[in-house]
C-alpha cells in the first residue's frame, strides 16, 4: 500500500511537472499588465499567469481562513451552552423529590400560593 502510495504521488508530481512545462512553452510571449495606477515590466505570459493563481489562491485562502475560525467561535460558544444545560439538567435530577418539598419553578410564587389559589 505504501509502494502504491509512492507511486501514486511520483506520478501526479510528474503530471504537474510536465503540464508546467508545457504552460511554460506555450506562453512564452512577454506581456506588460496594466494595473489600476500603474504598468507591470514586461514578463512571459506563463509567469503572470502562475502570479495571478497564486494571488487568487491567496484571497481564497484567506476567506476560508476567516470563515473557519468564525466556525470555530462559534462552536466553541455552542459547547460552553451545552456544559452549562448539561449541569443544569443533573442539578435538576438530583432535587429530593417529596410532598412537602416541591421545586419552587421561576415565575411562581412557591408552594403557599399555590395553596392560596386552590
Amino acid at each position: 500500500m505504501k509502494l502504491l502510495r509512492r507511486l501514486l504521488g511520483v506520478a501526479i508530481f510528474l503530471a504537474a511537472f510536465v503540464l508546467a512545462y508545457r504552460l511554460a512553452g506555450a506562453n512564452a510571449d512577454r506581456i506588460a499588465v496594466d494595473l489600476l495606477f500603474t504598468r507591470t515590466p514586461t514578463a512571459e505570459l506563463w509567469i503572470v499567469l502562475l502570479c495571478a493563481f497564486g494571488v487568487g489562491a491567496l484571497a481564497a485562502s484567506t476567506a476560508l481562513f476567516f470563515e473557519i475560525a468564525r466556525l470555530g467561535l462559534l462552536s466553541r460558544r455552542y459547547r460552553k451552552t451545552v456544559v452549562g444545560l448539561e449541569s443544569e439538567i443533573h442539578q435538576l435530577r438530583n432535587l429530593p423529590i417529596g410532598e412537602d418539598s416541591q421545586p419552587v419553578l421561576p415565575g411562581s410564587a412557591g408552594p403557599e400560593a399555590a395553596g392560596r389559589q386552590g
